[in-house]
């Protein structure tokens, strides 16, 4: 009797252990299960990140191929060659540098508008230099001739301008420094030319890019099919690097 009574005590414990052990063994397999769940996505992603940018190189080169120049701004690339901009996961947008048609990433905090419109000042300040050799006193000196638009930011801010390298940032990031009055330009003909980057320096930095420039555009339709070949060549190697 006595065993018999140990023996019903002892049978609840036993299955108590089990159960505890396989809630263990489930919540295990449950974290186990999010965490590849987790890998997968962030795979996916990896994926789509670089096929976003793949595209993105392949429709610069295209289109620089077939005009002979870069695009002013990723806009002139939708929708012949691309049907919308690719964005990158995470904190950041894709832009790039009319000039040597780099993709470069900037803080997503920076209004898409504001990303296009500085693309086109770049621009623009490169077509200035290529005409004058100098880099303008002013952003304002641009409009309206070679921009159809005043260069302010969607809140009316003026953009941060060096007129020393003709380099452009937006002002949410541009820390200590002062953006530029609008004080208008002086004449090119008179600017202290060591105030501004030398004359014979811009020109034959322009000289540089524009023969590269040239190269490129005076592909043929076998150059565009290299890009094409290109572009498959790295999208296949996207898919080597992450096993699939």
């Amino acid at each position: 009797m006595r065993l018999f009574i140990i023996f019903i005590c002892f049978v609840p414990l036993v299955f108590s252990g089990c159960g505890v052990e396989l809630l263990t063994t489930t919540a295990i397999q449950g974290e186990l299960q999010a965490q590849q769940l987790k890998s997968m996505q962030r795979q996916v992603q990896g994926i789509a990140d670089q096929t976003g940018k793949i595209n993105l190189e392949r429709a610069i080169q295209t289109f620089q191929a077939e005009k002979g120049r870069y695009p002013s701004s990723l806009n002139e690339l939708v929708p012949q060659y691309l049907p919308s901009l690719p964005s990158p996961s995470g904190d950041s947008a894709y832009s790039f540098d009319p000039i040597t048609g780099q993709i470069i990433t900037v803080p997503s905090s920076i209004p898409s508008e504001d990303i296009r419109k500085m693309e086109q000042v770049k621009y623009a300040i490169a077509q200035y230099a290529r005409a004058t050799g100098y880099y303008p006193a002013t952003l304002d000196s641009l409009y309206p001739t070679y921009l159809s638009f005043v260069p302010r930011t969607s809140d009316g801010q003026a953009f941060i301008y060096n007129a020393q390298t003709g380099g452009v940032s937006h002002p949410l990031f541009a820390g200590a420094q002062t953006p530029q009055t609008t004080t208008p330009a002086t004449p090119v003909g008179s600017y202290p030319m060591n105030s501004v980057t030398g004359g014979m320096a811009v020109q034959q930095q322009l000289n540089t890019m524009t023969n590269s420039s040239g190269a490129v555009g005076s592909y043929s339709r076998q150059s565009v099919q290299n890009v094409q070949n290109d572009y498959s060549n790295k999208q296949n190697k996207v898919m080597d690097d992450l096993g699939l």
